[in-house]
């Protein structure tokens, strides 16, 4: 191992953390391991991420009136998307009946993004709102990236989504 690679590994690899939800997971798992994962996107809610980690869905799953709410408190660099086989359909968040066109609506809320949060790889449907990013006035956001995400049935797909001049 050369010395950048060394002090790379030893600055960003040792705190974060890769978190898995599984429809076959249980909530009262670590869900630090796909064999541990969570069940639930409130489980996943209600976890608190910091730079660098990730939260990924299995491919395959289908989350039916469970919203996901993370609030990032700046956590530089957090990635939520998918794994599992690639060949496999996104995992999707669906609310069958949104409610008004509120936050309680959307099925995918990130607060306090910051640069380098990605959010790729979901099937996002049937939401007032699909993905919704709240960012505090003092908070950085540039550089977020949404690829690669399906979305249907959204009254609006994204909300607080200005492009930049450049």
């Amino acid at each position: 191992m050369n010395l950048i690679s060394g002090l790379i590994l030893g600055v960003f690899g040792c705190s974060a953390t890769t978190f898995y939800v599984s429809m076959s997971g249980s909530d009262s798992a670590s869900g630090s391991t796909q064999q541990d994962a969570w069940r639930t996107l409130a489980r996943a809610s209600n976890a608190s991420y910091g730079p660098g980690d990730s939260l990924l869905l299995e491919r395959d799953g289908m989350w039916l009136d469970d919203s996901l709410r993370i609030d990032l408190n700046e956590a530089s660099g957090f990635v939520l998307g998918a794994y599992g086989n690639a060949s496999r359909p996104r995992p999707m968040i669906e609310l069958s009946r949104p409610a008004e066109a509120t936050d309680a609506g959307s099925c995918v809320v990130v607060s306090d993004p910051t640069s380098g949060t990605t959010i790729e790889n979901l099937h996002i449907a049937g939401c007032a709102f699909g993905l919704v990013l709240l960012h505090a006035s003092t908070s950085n956001s540039s550089n977020i990236v949404v690829q690669h995400n399906f979305f249907r049935d959204i009254r609006q797909a994204f909300e607080g989504y200005t492009p930049s001049a450049g």
